[in-house]
């Protein structure tokens, strides 16, 4: 009984050995620097629920004073939800970060609708947005030059 305890034990070691060796040239998957659309349908999910609170909102902006400055100007937050009607994974390049570019369609109080591109930075629970405000046309500044613009492709 002693010896079927020892070999049953050595083979456990063996096959945990054989399964770290496995394991180990395994390749790792790695891991997307973008936000998912579900990662991003879901911060926008809370952004509309806070859309009447300027604080609420700019918690999911990735800056708080760009927030605070878009909201001055931007008008009352409409009923309807934003809609992503598509999205392009962006490779910023140094020294701007690579995102998820979206774009959101919102059904305006009036009937119209407004088109913003937005921009989707991170991943897991740390997913913010360039631009949270939805409800207001936007679009992605690609660098430092005005006038040039990243868009998702919608093809």
């Amino acid at each position: 009984m002693v010896l079927v305890v020892k070999r049953y034990r050595a083979l456990l070691a063996l096959a945990g050995l054989a399964v770290m060796t496995i394991a180990g040239c395994s390749p790792e998957p790695q891991a997307s620097p973008y936000a998912s659309v579900d990662e991003v349908e879901a911060v926008l999910s809370d952004v509309y629920e806070a859309r009447d609170s300027p604080d609420g909102v700019c918690q999911f902006a990735s800056s708080q004073g760009n927030c605070r400055a878009l909201l001055q100007d931007a008008t009352p937050a409409p009923e309807a939800r934003p809609e992503i009607v598509c999205s392009t994974p962006y490779d910023g390049g140094d020294p701007y970060a690579d995102g998820l570019l979206i774009r959101v369609v919102t059904r305006l109080d009036d009937g119209s609708s407004a088109t913003a591109d937005l921009m989707a930075l991170g991943t897991g629970e740390d997913v913010t947005l360039m631009n949270p405000v939805y409800w207001m046309p936007a679009r992605v500044s690609d660098g430092d030059v005005s006038g040039e613009y990243v868009e998702p492709d919608c093809a």
